[in-house]
């Protein structure tokens, strides 16, 4: 980022990392783990969301370091992990109303998330149902639908510190 700043950039984005332990291809793999592994207001596997979260804490202060050494620039820090708990915790209210929640994804191939390990990304498949009323693409890659949402909260808030639009 010092790099850029110093070539001239004005404005730069910085996106930290989705919550780990809430991607399908990641939860299909420890879907016999104990259930205490488990947060129980997500579903998702704790431990990999404890580091998601202590590296996207790491990314936002080294972020707000910068911003302090550069303030000529404006230096934002996009985020992508408060974006999917909510998905998670309020399908419905963000529009993901297939009736599965927002663990399970639009084109797979059964089992608790949908998920199916040779239906990869860009495969010939078929959806289950309207690919809007999910959160969840392929088991690693969100859907249009959920990428508008996460755009829209780092353009205006509250998933970007501080919004793009400011």
């Amino acid at each position: 980022m010092q790099k850029l700043i110093n070539e001239g950039a004005g404005t730069l984005v910085v996106p930290g990392i989705l919550p780990t332990g809430c991607i399908p291809i990641v939860l299909s793999q420890a879907h016999n783990a104990p259930k205490e592994e488990f947060d129980p207001k997500t579903g998702c596997l704790i431990k990999p969301n404890d580091f998601s979260s202590y590296h996207n804490n790491l990314l936002h202060q080294a972020v707000q370091q910068l911003q302090s050494k550069y303030p000529q620039a404006k230096l934002i820090y996009a985020e992508y992990f408060e974006a999917v708990v909510d998905f998670i915790l309020d399908p419905i209210g963000h529009g993901f109303t297939n009736g599965h929640g927002a663990l399970q994804v639009c084109c797979g191939g059964g089992g608790p998330y949908n998920y199916n390990s040779s239906a990869g990304c860009g495969s010939p498949g078929s959806t289950v149902g309207d690919p809007a009323t999910y959160a969840n693409w392929d088991g690693i890659h969100l859907t249009e639908a959920a990428f508008q949402q996460v755009a829209n909260g780092w353009l205006h808030g509250p998933y970007a510190s501080p919004p793009i639009v400011s």
